[in-house]
Formats: C-alpha cells, sequence, structure tokens
C-alpha cells in the first residue's frame, strides 16, 4: 500500500507540474494536488507503517490499511472543487469531512497503540499524533469558514499553516530524527530525550505563528523564533555527530539535511511575505526548498 501511496505522490507532483504550465491561474489547483492527492496520503500511509514499529505493537488490520486511500478520495474531491466550482460546488466540503474522518481513526488508533504499548513508546509517536491533531485543525478550518463565512480570510491561512508548517513540518521533523542515525549507520544516544523537549517548542511555535499570522501579523515572529529553538538544536547536533555525512555530494543524508533547511528558509520567506513581500510565495517556498529534498 505504501508503494501505492509513493506512486499516486510521483504522479501528483507530475500533474500539478502540468498543470501550471498549461493553465495561467491554476496555483491553487496545482497545491491541492501536491498536498490533498500527493503528499497528506502518502504520510498517512507512512505512519499507518511506522507506528506499530514505534509502540512495538502488532501490524494494523485491512481498515486501518484503507484509511490513506480514504484520505486521498477525500483530497480527490477538495481539488476537484477547486478545478471545477460550479460543477463540484460541495466537494470541498464533502472532501474535508472525508479527511477529517480517516485522520480522527487513524488518531484514535494511534493513541490507543500509545496506551497499550509495551514499554515505553518512542517519542516519535507523540510528534505523528500532535501532526494528525493539525492536519485534523487545518481541515477543520475548511468547514468552519461554511459557518462562519466572515473569518474565512484568518481560517484560509490558518488551514495553510497547519498543514505545511503543522501537519507535514511535525511529521518530517519527527521522522528525520529518527532516519538520520539510521542513515548515518551512527546512533544519536539523546535523539529520544530531545524529541521529548522539542515537542512542545514545535508546537507552540507552529500555533502561534498560525493565529497570529491569521489575526494579528505581529505576533507570528514569536512563533518563529519559538520554532527557531528546535531547528537550531537539531541543526547543531546533526552537524556535531554527522559532519563528514553531511557534507557529501551524494546519498540519503545531504538531502535530509537540506530539508531541515528548507523547513526554516520556509519561516524566513513567510516573514518576509507577512511583513514586506506580498509577492514571495512560502507555500512554494515550502514545496521546492522543503518537500522536494525529502520525495
Amino acid at each position: 500500500m505504501l508503494q501505492f501511496q509513493v506512486a499516486i505522490t510521483l504522479l501528483a507532483f507530475i500533474a500539478a507540474s502540468t498543470f501550471v504550465l498549461s493553465k495561467s491561474g491554476a496555483a491553487i489547483v496545482s497545491y491541492h494536488i501536491v498536498f490533498a492527492i500527493g503528499i497528506v496520503p502518502l504520510i498517512l500511509g507512512a505512519m499507518v507503517h511506522f507506528l506499530p514499529v514505534l509502540s512495538r505493537s502488532k501490524n494494523p488490520g485491512k481498515f486501518i490499511r484503507l484509511l490513506p486511500v480514504i484520505a486521498l478520495f477525500g483530497g480527490f474531491l477538495v481539488t476537484s472543487y477547486f478545478a471545477y466550482q460550479q460543477a463540484l460546488s460541495a466537494g470541498r466540503y464533502v472532501g474535508a469531512t472525508t479527511i477529517i474522518i480517516a485522520v480522527s481513526i487513524l488518531g484514535v488508533w494511534a493513541y490507543r497503540l500509545k496506551v497499550n504499548a509495551i514499554g515505553k513508546p518512542h517519542p516519535c509517536l507523540d510528534w505523528y499524533l500532535a501532526a494528525m491533531l493539525c492536519l485534523f485543525i487545518a481541515v477543520g478550518c475548511i468547514i468552519m469558514g461554511y459557518f462562519i463565512p466572515e473569518q474565512r480570510a484568518a481560517l484560509r491561512i490558518l488551514h495553510i499553516h497547519f498543514n505545511t508548517l503543522g501537519f507535514i513540518g511535525i511529521t518530517a521533523l519527527g521522522t528525520l530524527q529518527v532516519l538520520l542515525p539510521t542513515a548515518t549507520q551512527r546512533s544519536d544516544p539523546e535523539v529520544a530525550a530531545r524529541m521529548r523537549k522539542h515537542l512542545k517548542w514545535v508546537v507552540a511555535g507552529i500555533v502561534i505563528t498560525a493565529c497570529g499570522t491569521a489575526w494579528h501579523r505581529n505576533f507570528a515572529w514569536i512563533g518563529v523564533m519559538l520554532l527557531a529553538i528546535p531547528l537550531f538544536d537539531i541543526l547543531k547536533t546533526w552537524l556535531k555527530l554527522y559532519s563528514n555525512a553531511i557534507f557529501k555530494v551524494h546519498g540519503a543524508v545531504p538531502l535530509l539535511v537540506a530539508a531541515l533547511c528548507g523547513y526554516s528558509i520556509t519561516l524566513i520567506i513567510g516573514l518576509i511575505h507577512a511583513y514586506h513581500q506580498q509577492n514571495f510565495s512560502p507555500v512554494a517556498t515550502f514545496i521546492i526548498a522543503f518537500l522536494i529534498p525529502l520525495v
């Protein structure tokens, strides 16, 4: 199933690129092809694969393994709405509801794995739970916009931030810290303690950045500074432990570190966009600087 999700993600990137080149003004459709069809189901599929490992539990059942596919269907509906708004006027709400149901079931399953884990589960499981909560909030903002239309602009900003910096960012940052010791074949004895310490700063930073950008942008920089605390600590540790592997011209390690740097660049571009230069696109920066090295 995970191989299927990877193939869909690659096709989504190709389709989004083709759509941008062939049709002007289609950025929002392309973004949803990348995120709703490509990235979100892939991440959920990866979580289904890794969560039993993190909690030392048995493999998931068929229904749990189908949840990423259900989310993919929801992503198709949401994306189709932006491509054909008149024909599929309710598509985004039906699609958003479908994704919320899928991620809610997956979140409950993940929490039960944590509670019933043999021994203490890996802290990356908590990062995945936080990421799923961010996705729940992000998609929920779409539905909330129907009931409070006067807040749609702010809810759209929340939707973008909790999707990118939140769901995708938390998942990737947590996974990177677990994968890098494996990729370098050198252990990081402090990674578990560091992840437990950093999660609160990451979550607080994302919430303040998102809410500040949505309602009072002068507070957004506070969230970015909070996010900078774990990012700087992670990068400092990686340079100390894996500098030889990081500066190689090939292999997975330089790409993983490049993704971390790309996440940081996205935060900077986002601040510039909020305060000075509206022509900058934080979402495009996120895709190019953060997602592409990971993919």
